[in-house]
């Protein structure tokens, strides 16, 4: 987790300094530069938040269960950096700069932000600083964009209400800090449901129809395959929809999955082949 961690040190100081700089060039528009002041703000508080966990894991570091690829990290840091550098040169426009706020603020930034503070607040040592609520944050940036005319355009890009055109997604892992992070990573491919085990899931298949389901396979109360055997004897059409993870190698498992053709990433997995092992479910549908 400390490379997570790293990263992350890095791209919150990036986006804070973006956002001061710009609440400073945009002065001009009062309200737009106190939007900005405040962003800068919180993310002066995950910066301070994700430095109090470094130092919880820099004698020894806690294991991960997803990976951050190359792509990922490169993708964001090059976005922050170009959008630095306009700002920096005087061409950043007022669309170009919603445009990267509601870009920063959807990208993977906060979802492994949300899974570090998850799975190191049980630890024991230093407490971490108390983060801001994400969704309070989100709902300040809505309410902005829709008082302003101008940022029309961007209004369905930072409404999150229900959309039943979207697709139905499934994530299953009694690991809460896994769950909800896997949640943000996927948010972009559908509605994402959560549940804690099998018996959980379970329910939740048998009130709606899911596009694809992404499960763990060692949990208490009924375990992924058991809840695999289960959901597809009800609902024969969600064979071909799973996604399992594992994070210790297990012979049997690893032999369910090839007798039935499954798909299986091993704990810790990268965004990169969690997003395309959903896609590749959904678009086969």
């Amino acid at each position: 987790m400390k490379d997570i961690i790293d990263w992350l040190i890095r791209v919150e100081g990036m986006a804070m300094r973006f956002y001061d700089d710009a609440s400073r060039l945009f002065a001009a528009d009062k309200d737009l530069s106190g939007l900005l002041m405040e962003l800068s703000g919180n993310e002066k508080l995950h910066y301070e938040a994700v430095m109090g966990a470094y130092e919880l894991v820099k004698e020894k570091d806690h294991p991960p269960h997803i990976i951050l690829d190359s792509e990922t990290r490169q993708s964001i840091e090059s976005f922050v950096l170009e959008c630095a550098r306009k700002l920096g040169s005087g061409l950043l426009t007022g669309e170009e700069l919603m445009d990267a706020i509601i870009t920063l603020e959807t990208s993977e930034i906060n979802g492994l932000f949300l899974y570090v503070m998850n799975s190191l607040k049980k630890r024991p040592g230093r407490p971490l600083a108390a983060s801001l609520d994400l969704e309070e944050h989100m709902e300040r940036i809505r309410k902005f964009v829709r008082s302003r005319p101008e940022f029309t355009n961007f209004r369905e890009r930072v409404d999150r209400l229900p959309d039943a055109t979207r697709k139905n997604l499934l994530v299953v892992d009694d690991e809460e800090a896994v769950a909800n992070a896997f949640n943000i990573i996927l948010k972009d491919q559908g509605n994402v449901f959560v549940a804690s085990n099998g018996k959980e899931a379970l329910e939740l298949v048998s009130e709606r129809d899911f596009a694809a389901i992404v499960t763990d396979i060692d949990m208490p109360a009924m375990n992924g395959i058991e809840f695999y055997n289960e959901a597809t004897r009800q609902f024969p059409p969600l064979k071909s929809r799973f996604v399992f993870l594992s994070g210790a190698y297990n012979v049997a498992a690893h032999e369910f999955m090839r007798l039935h053709s499954l798909k299986f990433l091993d704990k810790p997995a990268s965004i990169k082949d969690i997003r395309r092992s959903v896609a590749e479910i959904i678009e086969a549908r």
